[in-house]
């Protein structure tokens, strides 16, 4: 940056490769470079563009026959040293074996906060349909009253499908009513 007088104060123009933006916020506009450079891919240019198009641009038209730099290749990491080795003494959360158990809770309490936990888990189970507007009705609603709910089927002995035989049926337009 590059300090200068205005008539509203002090303003530091950029030096950045050829912005000359003079700015009273220096912080502000540097981190909008840092964030935004778009370095050019090509060996010996060290120009940095802040919109993709420029670096487009300047690819075609300054680097038609040009090298790109070399790129970092994978490699195996080098396993020469060995692990180090372990310590003497094991950690005590390796050796000491802790007895998890549920909270215990009396069993007034339980009966108290029992029902509202379950039916915080648990929709509630309606006597009758329509008896009591639940926020799981919508799994149950039917279009028409006389709608009866479908069972499923008890079919037994059903052996897997070959997927070759099905996929040519889809193909050739196997529907499914």
């Amino acid at each position: 940056m590059k300090a200068s007088m205005g008539s509203t104060g002090l303003f530091l123009t950029c030096q950045w490769q050829g912005c000359d933006n003079p700015s009273s916020y220096p912080e502000d506009h540097v981190s909008e470079h840092s964030l935004s450079s778009l370095p050019c891919p090509y060996e010996g240019c060290e120009r940095a563009f802040r919109e993709p198009g420029l670096l487009v641009d300047h690819t075609c038209y300054e680097h038609k026959s040009s090298r790109l730099k070399p790129s970092a290749d994978p490699f195996v990491p080098s396993t020469d040293m060995p692990p180090p080795a372990p310590d003497d003494t094991l950690p005590s959360y390796m050796t000491v074996t802790r007895n998890i158990m549920p909270c215990q809770i009396l069993a007034e309490t339980h009966g108290n906060i029992g029902p509202q936990v379950l039916h915080s888990v648990m929709p509630v189970k309606l006597s009758n349909y329509g008896d009591l507007n639940d926020e799981y009705d919508f799994v149950s609603e039917r279009p028409m009253a006389s709608y009866i709910p479908s069972e499923p089927a008890n079919i037994q002995g059903m052996d897997d499908l070959d997927c070759s035989k099905v996929s040519a049926l889809v193909q050739n337009g196997l529907r499914l009513w």
